[in-house]
């Protein structure tokens, strides 16, 4: 392993390029690791749609991901797979409020459950993005023969924290992966099921290979990548094991093998039928394809907006929203920009947002970090003139009413 793991990166080299999920960031597995890496890689966070995407661009070095069939379509049945490690695995868990009114604890399994809160309406808070754990939701509503909808299904289009917290302030089920849900003190989630292997959370490290035709990369970023990936294996796997649960059981537990080349010319029964459920859309509400979103779009107030809208410091509210991705009736993207008078906050606090269109009509979801929810009516291709605009049961931060709107700055459709 090059004698230590700096030794493998020459004078001037880049560094290493890390993508990895939110659960491994919420979860305390990302910091210890970033601890004890020397020199620590440059991490980008996000969820493992999108990390994989930019794997496969040749964005990223290393990837630790928990999408098995995303994995497999995305990075290894393409070939951009060098060396793929077993790391490690953590359980998911049903999570919802005490009263349990679904009565998800009583059920047999994982896939009953799913049933038993659709049955009585939920509500469910689903992460609502690429993510692992909303790709594990998406196999689990499939496996319960249920197609969510409606006002008890509710899309966060956030990270695994802002979800749970958004779950809490509504009395609703969701996903949880554990080692995350330990990190979080007072919600009143209760974990109500965790007993079914359908819950598995398998966490894999691919070492990246370089798309393209181009020339590949030399030996010296091959090596580094490489090196960290067994050193991730035999260093900082055994410390992300210690982690504990509040009731001191392993956060984390060892996968079985070790890092090998991929063999793309055969996939498994087991994959296989992950990539059937996977190529299923994600839950949608309605049939229109929202691919009129694609793009960037602004928010502009009307001239004079409502006081109740005005920020706390000088200057207006400046909004950028930016939508990359669709499916089906859904959109999804990214806050690029938020700026309140004086005030500029990092898009990483507000996570994603969510929109979906129905005959016209387009419901955008947000997190900072409380739900936010703007309804609007798409005028032409490029405006969205905003009707209402909610923060929890409280007035949002965005006018509402005439003048009111988003406005398409670029579009990549």
């Amino acid at each position: 392993m090059c004698g230590a793991l700096g030794a493998c990166t020459s004078r001037g080299e880049a560094p290493l390029r890390l993508g990895t999920t939110y659960t491994v960031e919420q979860s305390g597995a990302l910091a210890l690791l970033d601890s004890l890496a020397r020199p620590a890689p440059t991490t980008v966070v996000g969820p493992s749609g999108q990390i994989l995407a930019a794997a496969a661009r040749g964005d990223l070095d290393v990837v630790i991901t928990h999408a098995p069939s995303l994995e497999q379509r995305l990075l290894v049945a393409p070939g951009h797979v060098l060396l793929a490690c077993p790391f490690v695995a953590s359980r998911f868990a049903i999570v919802g409020p005490a009263a349990d009114p679904a009565h998800v604890g009583a059920a047999p399994g994982a896939a009953d459950a799913f049933r038993r809160i659709a049955a009585a309406a939920g509500p469910f808070v689903s992460r609502g993005d690429s993510s692992g754990t909303h790709v594990k939701e998406v196999a689990l509503w499939q496996a319960a023969h249920v197609r969510p909808a409606g006002s008890w299904y509710i899309q966060s289009g956030a990270d695994q924290v802002t979800t749970l917290h958004v779950a809490d302030e509504r009395d609703a089920y969701a996903l949880a992966d554990l080692p995350t849900l330990a990190k979080l003190t007072g919600l009143r989630l209760q974990v109500l099921f965790a007993t079914d292997t359908a819950l598995t959370n398998p966490y894999t490290l691919y070492v990246v290979r370089k798309p393209g035709p181009g020339p590949r990369p030399g030996p010296g970023p091959r090596a580094t990548a490489e090196a960290f990936a067994r050193w991730a294996m035999s260093v900082a796997r055994p410390r992300i094991l210690e982690l504990r649960l509040p009731d001191g059981t392993p956060g984390f537990v060892t996968r079985g093998g070790e890092c090998a080349a991929p063999d793309t010319s055969a996939p498994s029964a087991g994959r296989s039928a992950e990539r059937r459920l996977e190529r299923a859309p994600p839950p949608q509400v309605a049939p229109t394809s929202a691919a009129v979103l694609l793009g960037r779009w602004d928010y502009s107030p009307p001239s004079r907006a409502a006081a109740a809208h005005a920020p706390a410091l000088g200057g207006g509210l400046q909004v950028t929203l930016e939508f990359d991705s669709v499916s089906g009736a859904t959109a999804y993207g990214r806050v690029r920009r938020w700026f309140a008078g004086d005030v500029g906050i990092s898009p990483r606090a507000f996570g994603h947002v969510v929109g979906r269109v129905t005959r016209g009509e387009v419901e955008l979801t947000m997190s900072r970090p409380r739900l936010i929810i703007v309804r609007a009516a798409l005028v032409g291709r490029d405006t969205l003139a905003i009707t209402t605009s909610r923060l929890g049961s409280d007035p949002g931060p965005f006018a509402e009413g005439p003048g009111a709107k988003f406005v398409r700055t670029n579009a990549t459709e």
